[in-house]
């Protein structure tokens, strides 16, 4: 790891793990965000609210979706990942009755039910957290890969990361859910720049609305 605990790490069998820490915290921070407003909807902030619900169940999806078209089958010619693509399974049913339910209530508040909503979340909170997948990316059990194998995997994970990922959606949601610490280093390479002026000052406020759900500002 490098000398910051947070920062992204120089050993390239760290860094696949360091990734999705920062990715899962987010999604989780995003998951409790929503739970936690429902147990007192924002009825006057419904489009705002319903709009940040969408940007956490869509960053699910794409996120898995690359997963399981790159990762785990990259990683699968030597390890066993078939108990996160089962896992996988359980949110994607969950995820797609959100994105169905929210797609309706969308086009018609009056369909909002914030009851439904919650069950719906609520019945894919086992899998959401994904520890295990957490666990199985540990340095240890990477090293059956050489470095320059587990380099070509994680930079085609990151490219294929970045087409799905959205400027004015995935970046704001992701810099108001991950922890406080990965902030001045998640994604690598970012300029400064845009992490410290584009994206709070000119991208987030283009939605602004939808970000009041995030734990912090983006």
């Amino acid at each position: 790891m490098a000398d910051n605990e947070y920062a992204f790490p120089k050993d390239v069998y760290k860094q696949l793990q360091w990734t999705m820490i920062v990715v899962h915290e987010s999604v989780k921070s995003g998951y409790n965000s929503i739970l936690g407003h429902l147990e007192n909807p924002p009825m006057k902030d419904l489009s705002n609210f319903l709009s940040y619900c969408s940007v956490w169940a869509d960053i699910v999806e794409k996120h898995h979706g690359v997963e399981e078209r790159f990762l785990f089958p990259a990683l699968g010619k030597k390890l066993d990942f078939s108990h996160e693509l089962e896992q996988h399974k359980h949110i994607h049913e969950g995820i797609h009755k959100v994105i169905a339910f929210l797609k309706e209530a969308k086009a018609d508040h009056s369909k909002f039910d914030a009851t439904a909503l919650r069950e719906l979340m609520a019945a894919f909170k086992h899998f959401i957290h994904l520890d295990d997948e957490i666990q199985d990316l540990s340095p240890e059990r990477l090293h059956v890969f050489t470095t320059e194998e587990l380099k070509e995997i994680s930079d085609t994970l990151d490219n294929e990361a970045r087409k799905e990922g959205g400027l004015l959606d995935v970046m704001p949601f992701a810099f108001g859910n991950m922890p406080v610490e990965y902030r001045p280093h998640f994604p690598p390479g970012l300029p400064n720049f845009v992490r410290n002026f584009l994206l709070p000052y000119v991208i987030a406020p283009i939605h602004g609305g939808w970000w009041k759900y995030c734990p912090r500002k983006p």
